[in-house]
């Protein structure tokens, strides 16, 4: 059970109470930021187990951001061949609406943090790899500017008073034709430039790898069977890369677990950061950890978890034994992504997959109850939150429909969301309030 110890999720960012820690001594950070005046940063960190703002609780509300999820020229390249009505080309899209129009928006349904996905191959100087689809230029080069893309990026959501996420990305939609289970060395060198721009600015949060893609035994998401947590896998995504464990085990993959992963970032300047560690199974669980003889240690103590409660066609209830009733854990839970489409790929995916709507707002309800505050998105893909990227109108299930065969491409819960996040999570929506 959670006990003294904020959990934060992240459709936005979502907050429980979990359990005790030392006090993380509060860093400075920078008292201005470039490009704008008059905006004073928050000290975002974690006291006492529970994610703190300035010292009081912060209750997060986030919505995502993927138009930075690659390069420009990457998504433009990877378009040309896949399409217009591709994910590259509303990635492209995406990344050329972002500003002040976007971030007014986010504010007036009420988020206070911008999840901002970022591509290591882009970020990597040592990347040789070329595009995806086999447009044959480059995942990295110094001319594409991607880390000051991504610096301005992120200065333009703190003028706007966000709280930042950044979250490495190493996935298809990064560019990445060899996407690894955990991070590695590449991870560590695609942080560096983004350590130097922002570690000392504790108003930014680092989401060290999104979605490790090891799992637990006999989980099956098409009869919504949980699993068991995986003794090995877990060990891996905790201490892959130490010396014992390389010895114990071995590591061709060359994998850095998060132990080391955490020490990479404190000792090269990440030292007033939030760092955050998705779980396991594209972070849809932290069941394994309490298990762990050695769960990661933040020198700091200044760490959170993050989960993906994504239904994946499956009751709400799932969340239970995946993250919520299992032992108090050091640090506080994040959620950092979540949405409910009605289907999100013809093959199955993330979304309601069939079930009625009502799932939706009864998942939204489970994370108000438990204080799980999470980040929504995305925020700039038509379809997810919202129905286009030029009035925000939020998404709704209007004209839901359990047919695969012909849904609605708007179904989802921007409007749920919305009226969660613009009430502070106090109170519990209805069916009524989705349409």
């Amino acid at each position: 059970m959670f006990n003294k110890k904020v959990v934060c999720f992240a459709l936005a960012v979502a907050c429980f109470v979990l359990g005790s820690g030392d006090m993380f001594v509060l860093q400075s950070h920078a008292a201005t930021i470039p490009g704008c005046s008059g905006v004073t940063p928050p000290t975002i960190a974690v006291q006492n187990g529970s994610l703190m703002e300035n010292g009081q609780p912060f209750i997060l509300r986030g919505l995502q951001i993927r138009g930075f999820v690659a390069a420009l020229q990457v998504d433009s390249d990877n378009a040309t061949v896949a399409g217009s009505g591709s994910a590259w080309a509303k990635d492209a899209t995406a990344q050329g609406a972002y500003g002040d129009a976007e971030l007014n928006a986010a504010s007036s349904w009420g988020a206070n943090v911008i999840r901002i996905q970022v591509s290591q191959p882009s970020l990597d100087p040592q990347n040789t790899e070329n595009d995806l689809l086999g447009a044959g230029h480059p995942l990295y080069s110094a001319s594409y500017n991607y880390l000051q893309t991504v610096i301005d990026a992120v200065n333009k959501a703190r003028c706007h008073g966000m709280v930042v996420i950044l979250s490495m990305q190493d996935e298809s939609l990064s560019g990445e034709n060899n996407h690894s289970d955990l991070p590695t060395a590449a991870t560590e060198r695609a942080w560096q430039g983004l350590i130097n721009a922002f570690g000392t600015s504790s108003d930014v949060m680092f989401e060290i790898y999104n979605e490790p893609t090891l799992t637990d035994a006999g989980y099956n998401w098409s009869t919504c069977s949980v699993g068991t947590p995986t003794t090995m896998n877990w060990r891996s995504w905790a201490h892959a890369g130490e010396t014992t464990y390389d010895n114990n085990y071995g590591n061709p993959n060359g994998w850095v677990g998060m132990q080391n992963m955490l020490n990479y970032m404190r000792t090269n300047g990440a030292t007033s950061n939030v760092l955050i560690m998705d779980g396991i199974k594209l972070a849809a669980e932290l069941d394994g950890i309490p298990g762990l003889v050695n769960p990661p240690v933040d020198s700091n103590n200044n760490a959170a978890y993050a989960v993906h409660p994504y239904l994946n066609g499956c009751p709400h209830t799932q969340f239970d034994s995946e993250f919520r009733t299992v032992s108090p854990l050091a640090y506080p839970v994040i959620g950092t992504e979540w949405s409910a489409g009605a289907y999100d790929n013809p093959n199955g995916g993330i979304g309601l997959e069939g079930q009625p709507y009502d799932e939706a707002v009864q998942a939204l309800n489970y994370f108000a109850q438990y204080n799980l505050h999470f980040v929504a998105g995305a925020f700039d893909i038509p379809g997810i939150m919202v129905q286009d990227i030029t009035s925000w109108t939020p998404t709704n299930y209007d004209n839901y429909t359990t047919e695969e065969s012909n849904p609605d491409t708007l179904d989802n819960a921007g409007k749920l969301v919305q009226k969660l996040f613009q009430n502070n999570y106090n109170i519990t929506l209805t069916d009524a309030d989705a349409l």
